[in-house]
C-alpha cells in the first residue's frame, strides 16, 4: 500500500489542493472573533488565494469547460439547457427593468455624442483644409438666411 504523497506524486497532472488556506481560516473562525470579520478574512483570504493562482485556475477552468462541451447532449437536454437560459433571462430582466433602461438611455447618448463629435471633427478638417479666403465664403454660405 502507498502513502497518500506517493500516491499523488505518481500523477504528474494532479496538483494537490494546497488545504493552509483553509486551516488558517478554521483557526480564525474558532478564535472567538465576530462571524462578521471570520467571513470578511476567509473571503478575503479566497480572493487573495485565486489571485495569485490566477493561471492555475484559469487552466482548470478551460479544461472543465472543455470536458463538459465535449459531452454530447441528446436534443431534449439542449432544448432544456434553453428554455432555462430564457427563462433566466427574462427573469433577470424583469427584476433589472430600470437599470437596463438606464444603460441603454446612456448608451444611445453616448453613440449620438460621438457621433456628433465625428461630424464636428469632420466639419473642422474640411475647414482646415481650405484656404482663408474659401474657408470664409464657406462659413458665410453655411449661416442661416438674414445673419450676416
Amino acid at each position: 500500500m502507498s502513502t497518500p504523497t506517493q500516491y499523488h506524486s505518481e500523477l504528474p497532472d494532479l496538483e494537490l489542493f494546497d488545504m493552509s488556506m483553509w486551516e488558517e481560516t478554521e483557526a480564525t473562525e474558532t478564535s472567538g472573533s465576530s462571524p462578521d470579520s471570520n467571513r470578511e478574512l476567509r473571503l478575503k483570504r479566497k480572493r487573495d488565494y485565486y489571485r495569485n493562482h490566477q493561471l492555475r485556475e484559469r487552466e482548470k477552468a478551460r479544461k472543465r469547460a472543455q470536458r463538459r462541451k465535449a459531452r454530447k447532449k441528446s436534443e431534449d437536454e439542449e432544448k432544456q439547457l434553453l428554455e432555462r437560459r430564457r427563462y433566466h433571462d427574462a427573469r433577470y430582466r424583469e427584476e433589472h427593468r430600470e437599470l437596463l433602461r438606464l444603460k441603454a438611455v446612456q448608451y444611445r447618448l453616448a453613440n449620438k455624442r460621438r457621433k456628433a463629435l465625428e461630424a464636428d471633427e469632420d466639419e473642422y478638417q474640411k475647414l482646415m483644409s481650405l484656404d482663408f479666403d474659401d474657408a470664409v465664403e464657406y462659413n458665410f454660405i453655411r449661416q442661416p438666411s438674414g445673419v450676416s
